[in-house]
């Protein structure tokens, strides 16, 4: 499966924490960040767990689809902002490559050898920058 999203709000496009494209496929919510008072440091970095969005009739949407077994055929998820206007600094730095745990045909780590790319055990979400 294939994603551009060039089209959309810069907002949308400059996420902090895991990208957008990860949290949509493994159940993750918005960043959380937990500070000490007392010291003002911080203490933990990590995710909302979220299963699901609300589209704006309302309807559930689930996010946990390459963690469950419903998308056994999609190997990965292939996302970019690439487009006519945006030139990197090198070709592929903004690829992101999500794998799907419970594909029938998983793709390699490494397949694509440029951008981030993602991937669930167990327990984590687990990534590798590719790039400079």
């Amino acid at each position: 499966m294939a994603i551009n999203a060039a089209l959309t709000s810069p907002l949308i496009a400059n996420d902090w924490g895991l990208p957008r494209i990860v949290r949509t496929v493994m159940e993750v919510g918005a960043p959380v960040i937990v500070v000490d008072r007392q010291t003002r440091t911080i203490v933990e970095h990590t995710n909302a767990y979220q299963a699901a969005v609300l589209k704006k009739n309302q309807s559930s949407v689930s996010q946990g689809t390459f963690l469950d077994d419903s998308a056994k055929s999609i190997s990965a998820c292939f996302y970019s902002h690439a487009h006519y206007g945006y030139e990197p600094h090198v070709i592929g730095e903004g690829f992101i490559l999500v794998h799907n745990r419970s594909a029938t045909n998983p793709l390699p780590r490494g397949f694509v050898n440029r951008g981030k790319e993602f991937w669930a055990d167990s327990n984590n979400i687990l990534g590798h920058n590719h790039g400079p």
